[in-house]
C-alpha cells in the first residue's frame, strides 16, 4: 500500500518549480514558499528530503548573508536548480510506501588509525586489514563503509536507491561522500564491496 499526492497538489508544485526556474532572481520568501510545499509533500514522495535538503541549505545561507531579509533577491545555485528539476521530472510518479521491507544486506564497519574492519552480517563475511601508506585515512573515517560504498557506486546507482537500501533517513553524511572519487580501484572501497570473505 502506498500514499500518493493529489494531482492538484502535484500540478501546483510543478508550476511553482517552473516559475522559480524561469526567473533570474527570486526572493528568499518565494524560495522558502517552494521549500515549504516540498516539505509538506513528504508523505507522498519517498525521497523528498534528499531533494529539498540542498534547497534548505541554500535558503539558510542566503538568509544569514542577507541578515534575515526574506525579501532579498538571490540567484539559485546549480545544485538547487538540479533539485528543483528533479521535482518537475519525478513528482508525477512519486509515492511513499506505508510499510518498508527489511534491507537485503546489512554491513557493519569499524576503523582506527591502524586499520579497518567490515562485517557483511547477511552473508557472514568479514574483511579486515591494515592501512597502507598510500591510503588516506581521512577519506574513510568516521564512516568507512558509507564512504566506500557511496564513492564506489556514485556513477552506477541512483542516490535514491542507495539511501533506501541503506536505510538512511538523512542524506547529510551520504552527500559528503557521494561525489567523492575512488582513489584506487584496488583500494579499500572495492575490497569492501566485492569481499568474498577472509
Amino acid at each position: 500500500m502506498v500514499v500518493k499526492l493529489a494531482p492538484k497538489k502535484v500540478a501546483n508544485i510543478v508550476e511553482l518549480c517552473r516559475t522559480l526556474l524561469m526567473k533570474c532572481f527570486v526572493t528568499i520568501r518565494e524560495f522558502a514558499q517552494l521549500i515549504g510545499k516540498l516539505v509538506a509533500s513528504e508523505h507522498g514522495v519517498l525521497y523528498a528530503p534528499v531533494f529539498y535538503k540542498t534547497l534548505e541549505i541554500q535558503k539558510d545561507v542566503e538568509l544569514k548573508l542577507n541578515k534575515g531579509n526574506f525579501d532579498a533577491r538571490i540567484i539559485l545555485s546549480n545544485e538547487s536548480k538540479q533539485c528543483i528539476n528533479w521535482w518537475i521530472e519525478n513528482i508525477h510518479d512519486s509515492y511513499k510506501p506505508i510499510v518498508f521491507k527489511p534491507p537485503d544486506r546489512k554491513i557493519e564497519s569499524d576503523s582506527s588509525m591502524l586499520g579497518y574492519g567490515a562485517l557483511d552480517v547477511t552473508n557472514n563475511l568479514t574483511l579486515s586489514g591494515v592501512w597502507s601508506l598510500s591510503e588516506h585515512m581521512t577519506i574513510y573515517t568516521p564512516h568507512s563503509t558509507r564512504g566506500a560504498a557511496t564513492s564506489y557506486v556514485s556513477g552506477r546507482i541512483p542516490i535514491a536507491t542507495i539511501l533506501r537500501t541503506a536505510g538512511w533517513r538523512k542524506d547529510s553524511v551520504f552527500r559528503k561522500f557521494y561525489q567523492r572519487p575512488i582513489t584506487n580501484d584496488s583500494s579499500f572501497s572495492k575490497e569492501i564491496l566485492l569481499a568474498k570473505g577472509k
